[in-house]
């Protein structure tokens, strides 16, 4: 029995050998290496983190980072974001959602992260309601549209840091309008359309495959639910033509009925004054 008792006490003592040394670890990773890395905050990867020059494991980075980040700016935030922090990532989605996207700090804090896999979260805020300017009182200075609106600027944001995508991609996405309502409805429907396409692409981490909307070919397109939205696409641009041949098909068929119509009535007066004049004749007749 006190074989038994000494054993768990040398397994408790253990353990808190272990979580004291794990917190030194965290407390020793050098505040000037912390500094690089938010410093280049839109290029860092796992990968470069976990090959750091000082030896420091991926979780003291992380909990040095957090630390930082809870004591300073966000610019830590950015960082943690790109490292695919889930706790950091569900905490800034929390705050954008609980202030309907009005929270400048937050939404520039997503929004220049730089971190592709958080353009999936984003793309669940936009909702089918026109987007029009609103008044919140913790949008700032800047113009407020909604929730769905600060989910676009925020989408365009990463798009344009993330260095997972193509010169192609950025220069699609510069290529879109986002001041005022109505050029957010058109990016709105942009994206959506974009995303259909791209799906299965971020789902599996593969953003070298994601690609602009305007390159995209129903050749492109992958055999599952994406296609749909080749189709789609596909027959917007196509429904114009249709109704102008309809529109065509309606004038050419107008004219040629009123020429049977006049055609039909000069027969008629034709054949009606030929009676007449036949009447007229048998009537002289008749009186000689």
């Amino acid at each position: 029995m006190k074989q038994i008792i000494k054993a768990l006490k040398f397994l408790i003592l253990l353990c808190l050998l272990l979580f004291k040394s794990s917190g030194m670890n965290a407390e020793q990773v050098d505040s000037n290496y912390i500094s690089t890395l938010t410093s280049k905050f839109s290029k860092v990867t796992l990968e470069d983190v976990a090959q750091n020059p000082h030896g420091y494991s991926v979780d003291s980075v992380i909990n040095k980072l957090r630390e930082m980040d809870a004591e300073y700016t966000a610019s830590h935030s950015k960082v943690l974001i790109r490292l695919n922090d889930e706790y950091t990532i569900n905490k800034y989605l929390n705050l954008f959602i609980e202030s309907d996207g009005a929270d400048v700090r937050v939404l520039r804090t997503l929004a220049n992260s730089g971190a592709p896999w958080v353009i999936p979260d984003m793309l669940e805020l936009f909702n089918e309601d026109l987007i029009q300017a609103q008044t919140h009182t913790n949008s700032g200075q800047y113009q407020y549209y909604g929730l769905s609106g600060s989910a676009i600027l925020v989408t365009r944001g990463i798009i344009l840091k993330a260095p997972e995508f193509s010169d192609e991609i950025r220069e699609w996405n510069e290529g879109i309008k986002f001041r005022g309502a109505e050029n957010l409805n058109e990016a709105h429907d942009q994206y959506l359309k974009w995303w259909e396409i791209n799906k299965a692409a971020f789902e599996a981490e593969d953003y070298a495959k994601v690609v602009p909307l305007e390159n995209i070919t129903v050749a492109d397109a992958p055999p599952t639910s994406p296609v749909q939205g080749v189709a789609e696409i596909i027959e917007e641009a196509t429904a114009p033509e249709v109704a102008n041949e309809e529109s065509a098909e309606v004038v050419l068929a107008e004219p040629l009925k009123e020429d049977v119509e006049q055609s039909s009535n000069w027969v008629l007066w034709l054949i009606g004054a030929v009676v007449i004049v036949g009447g007229i004749g048998l009537a002289v007749r008749r009186k000689s």
